[in-house]
């Protein structure tokens, strides 16, 4: 009987086992509160802003400077998870759904990790190169960062399109919107 009730008892789940996108979300919104929440005891314990910046931010986003860079290659991993505003981990996490589940639905659960993975780490590439080897960037580069899941969620984009491009979104509205077609639309 022992048995029979422990198979009854339902244990916690965010959806589906295979669902990568709820657990990529988990994980996004997980280490944006664990963030938020060390900044507030920063701040409960009357340290400067810039202790909160200097001992923990400096950490986990990546650094502009190649040679800061290569001291903290950890980054390149922490900052695709990380988010300070609100504003970007509530507009992030909408599109990492929104392309997320199409492409899961499209490719399966299997693909959605590496293409995040793989967008996160191609969109670090590309921004210490251009911090690095572009004038106008390098002028600006003390004290810039990059964090976030914005190539990762843009990857997704990419992918979804490239898998699906006369998918139609919004099909009640118009007519719908092709997603990888250039149609002009005309009133009839």
């Amino acid at each position: 009987m022992h048995a029979v009730e422990k198979e009854r008892t339902p244990r916690l789940s965010l959806g589906e086992e295979r669902n990568m996108v709820t657990h990529l979300l988990v994980v996004n919104l997980s280490v944006f509160i664990l963030v938020q929440f060390t900044d507030i005891i920063y701040k409960m314990e009357n340290m400067p802003a810039l202790s909160f910046e200097r001992s923990v931010l400096e950490n986990i986003r990546v650094p502009a400077h190649f040679s800061e860079f290569i001291t903290h290659p950890w980054t390149l991993v922490s900052a695709m998870f990380v988010h300070t505003r609100v504003i970007d981990i509530v507009s992030n996490m909408i599109w990492l759904w929104g392309f997320g589940t199409f492409l899961q639905q499209q490719a399966g659960h299997r693909r959605i990790l590496p293409v995040y993975l793989f967008g996160a780490l191609t969109g670090f590439v590309f921004y210490l190169a251009a911090m690095n080897l572009v004038p106008p960037f390098m002028a600006i580069r003390s004290g810039a960062f990059m964090a976030g899941a914005q190539a990762s969620v843009m990857a997704l984009a990419v992918a979804a399109v490239v898998i699906a491009p006369k998918y139609r979104v919004l099909p009640a509205l118009m007519g719908a919107f092709p997603s990888g077609s250039s149609h002009s639309f005309t009133s009839p």
